[in-house]
């Protein structure tokens, strides 16, 4: 959806703000599946679970962090996310997201 109008993402573990980024969209593991973030998505607040987070960039990249599972407020074309730990920015598996041993 390149082209659509941004939002402002914030990732925030209870030690410091880990992203800070105007993006295109996003996408987040939910406790219901998969729920995607753009332009004017109605508010709300939900858990999250752990696994990928998919940030959507301008210039049609993609940045894919693996996170602990939390809590996102979406309002305003602000999302918030309240994460446990941060694992990685690229390259990780969910599996170490979720404390299982990476090798299975």
């Amino acid at each position: 959806m390149e082209g659509s109008q941004p939002i402002t993402v914030w990732i925030m573990t209870p030690e410091k703000t880990i992203y800070k980024e105007v993006v295109n969209h996003v996408i987040l593991p939910g406790i219901e599946g998969e729920v995607g973030i753009f332009h004017h998505h109605t508010p709300f607040m939900t858990h999250i679970t752990p696994g990928y987070l998919q940030i959507h960039l301008q210039n049609s990249r993609v940045i894919y962090m693996a996170i602990k599972s939390g809590l996102i407020e979406f309002k305003d074309d602000l999302l918030t996310v309240l994460t446990i730990e941060e694992i990685a920015q690229e390259n990780i598996s969910v599996k170490m997201a979720e404390n299982e041993d990476p090798q299975d």
